[in-house]
């Protein structure tokens, strides 16, 4: 098979908290520190005012953002295409392209915490890919006794 060619514009989509930042039209040549500052751009928007208060360490440690330099951009870990947890801070001097970025790739926002300068964990909330589904599974399922747990500590193997 030959191999897949690059793509000419990425979608990138950046999430944080409950938040996600749309850039359309990104240029494989554009670099992650250019993305950062869009990002910073949109976070700074007044429709942000209040993630930003929801989002600090603590009350008395309220997060600023001044510059991009406040937070990082990165990648979720991925194993055999699911993924593990763990996050990767792209490199703020090379370009999308040499990240090897996908098409319609998703970043996540690392803040740093304002005192130490360190890296905060990332914090995430994806929404459930069949939300009105889910609610009525568990809307049907509250009636009826929970069959997971009926068979808790029961192993079974199948041939």
């Amino acid at each position: 098979m030959p191999p897949r060619p690059q793509p000419k514009v990425h979608q990138i989509l950046i999430k944080t908290h409950k938040l996600t930042i749309a850039l359309s039209g990104v240029s494989p040549n554009t670099t992650i520190s250019q993305l950062k500052k869009e990002a910073l751009e949109a976070l700074k928007a007044d429709v942000s005012e209040d993630l930003l208060l929801s989002i600090s360490p603590s009350p008395s440690n309220i997060l600023t953002l001044e510059s991009h330099n406040d937070l990082e951009l990165c990648r979720q870990d991925k194993e055999r295409g699911k993924p593990t947890g763990t996050y990767t801070v792209l490199d703020p001097g090379r370009h999308v392209r040499e990240h090897g970025l996908a098409a319609w790739e998703t970043l996540f926002i690392q803040f740093r915490n304002p005192e130490t300068r360190a890296l905060l964990p990332v914090t995430v909330t994806l929404p459930a890919i069949d939300d009105d589904e889910e609610d009525e599974g568990e809307a049907a399922t509250s009636s009826a006794p929970d069959r997971r747990q009926q068979g808790k500590g029961e192993t079974k193997s199948r041939l």
